[in-house]
């Protein structure tokens, strides 16, 4: 544990302070991440002094993880807790399991679900990251091939890994936290790991950023001022991108190839990293990026495919014809099922969400009331579809719906236990066989 003495009271830092929470509204609740260092023990008094005087309504909770993943671990907890008592602050201590393999991530990880089960639906999660953390990202960043949006780096308020994050001293020096510190005669614990040289950051902060310092007056501020500009790039890139993914993709979120390869190769890169993204937490690698690219150069009648697995996501990515899909890793596939159906009821399918409700040229309403089965298409059968002449082989049926070849096998056929066959199911329709047509009966809905 760490104390200092000081004398005089230093405000700067609370006045910049003031000035970011200038974007929230009255009454504002925030959770206050606090490991008991020191840049997050500034954080803490100096939000409590501001909130005290403030008129704004502010209210500030406090929680604490603890990792366990040092022997003193407990009592840096009790530490905390014993500041926040002092100044009547309500505070929590999560005690998390880390996981084995990567150290640094696995333990952000942990820390990241023990706020999300904490944190409140209204409040904004408030962290201590400051100038020389940004610094430090960006250079890391940098030297993992980032593009414009890692070089971003963090962003003073952001949404990210479902929390509201609020850094109100990302744009504070090191030395001003210090400073600060001092004046308030501050207390705080120091993890030994924050000295571990088998650490990326660490070696960054105790081995390359002395030499830095040496050499380049200010260079800690320069890069933050960087990640500012990546992030305004960012912005005019999204901009840009937004509008050319809304025009390449279909309603089924498919991409079309020849509109995607009439842009340029730096619209194509972000475009795809984008779309293949989806709701995934974080952008896909260049690696895979490239790969499908290359995807979209295949002859029309083949059937590539790219994997990208990780952690975080599990997709696959196939073409078809001139469109590119975006497919989870595990597709489900045609079973038999056993159905006695009723009007309005709700079916989840390998071929989708679908509801029975009424339709011209439909199925017997005497249907309805016997056990039918929907069963995987065989190979080489013949359906009579109405509409059409004469029996089809199913496969040619299927290809003149368009299927892709993932949605063949998806494919279900209705008939009832002897063996008729009464329907054709797939994910683009539902298509009632001449034999077993009603002018007025029922049939599946895609919902």
């Amino acid at each position: 544990m760490k104390q200092t003495k000081g004398a005089s009271r230093i405000t700067g830092l609370e006045k910049q302070i003031k000035e970011t929470l200038k974007r929230f509204a009255l009454n504002q609740r925030f959770l206050l991440g606090c490991s008991g260092g020191l840049d997050s023990v500034v954080l803490l008094v100096a939000l409590h002094r501001i909130f005290a005087e403030s008129d704004q309504g502010f209210d500030l909770r406090v929680v604490h993880v603890d990792h366990d993943l040092q022997a003193p671990s407990s009592d840096w907890a009790k530490q905390v807790v014993a500041q926040c008592e002092a100044l009547n602050i309500e505070v929590i201590v999560k005690k998390v399991k880390v996981a084995a393999g990567n150290l640094e991530n696995e333990a952000r990880n942990a820390r990241y679900a023990a706020f999300r089960e904490v944190i409140a639906p209204d409040e904004v999660l408030v962290l201590a990251h400051h100038q020389q953390d940004q610094a430090e990202t960006v250079l890391m960043r940098l030297l993992s091939g980032s593009g414009v949006s890692g070089l971003a780096a963090m962003r003073e308020l952001q949404t990210q890994d479902q929390l509201t994050l609020f850094r109100p001293l990302l744009n504070t020096a090191r030395d001003e936290i210090n400073q600060y510190a001092v004046s308030q005669n501050l207390q705080w614990v120091d993890d030994p790991a924050n000295h571990d040289l088998s650490f990326d950051r660490v070696v960054m902060r105790e081995k390359v950023w002395p030499l830095l310092a040496s050499h380049w007056d200010g260079f800690e501020a320069a890069i933050a001022r960087t990640a500012g500009l990546m992030a305004d790039a960012e912005s005019v890139l999204k901009e840009q991108g937004e509008v050319d993914l809304a025009a390449m993709q279909k309603k089924d979120g498919s991409l079309n190839i020849p509109a995607v390869l009439a842009l340029n190769d730096a619209r194509v890169r972000w475009l795809l990293a984008r779309w293949m993204q989806g709701d995934a937490q974080y952008a896909p690698p260049l690696s895979r990026v490239e790969a499908v690219r290359e995807m979209m150069m295949a002859r029309i009648d083949a059937t590539p495919q790219v994997i990208w697995q990780t952690e975080h996501c599990n997709f696959q990515f196939r073409r078809y014809q001139d469109q590119l899909y975006r497919l989870p890793l595990e597709l489900p596939i045609a079973t038999t099922q056993s159905f006695v159906f009723s009007m309005a009821q709700s079916l989840v399918l390998p071929t989708g969400n679908w509801r029975v409700a009424e339709m011209e040229n439909g199925l017997s309403s005497e249907l309805l009331d016997q056990e039918l089965l929907l069963r995987p298409r065989r190979e080489g059968e013949l359906l009579h579809l109405n509409g059409r002449v004469g029996h089809w082989p199913l496969k040619k049926l299927l290809q003149s719906l368009r299927l892709p070849t993932w949605q063949r096998e998806q494919v279900q056929i209705l008939e009832t236990l002897d063996g008729q066959p009464l329907a054709l199911l797939s994910s683009a329709g539902f298509w009632v066989t001449a034999q077993a047509t009603e002018s007025t009966g029922w049939g599946l809905l895609k919902e």
